[in-house]
């Protein structure tokens, strides 16, 4: 393991968010739901250190 990719970042935003309103891909799948990202902007302060998982 080691450090997270800053690319990976959004996955894990996404699942937060998605978590947060109470529902899964499949769940929005299945009710014709499909939110694709537009933009994302972020502004990276340091390196997500994996090790501590």
């Amino acid at each position: 393991m080691g450090f997270l990719h800053h690319s990976a970042y959004v996955l894990y935003f996404e699942e937060a968010a998605m978590r947060n309103i109470g529902l899964n891909y499949k769940e929005m799948e299945d009710a014709g739901i499909i939110m694709p990202v537009h933009a994302f902007n972020i502004e990276f302060k340091k390196q997500a250190d994996m090790t501590i998982c």
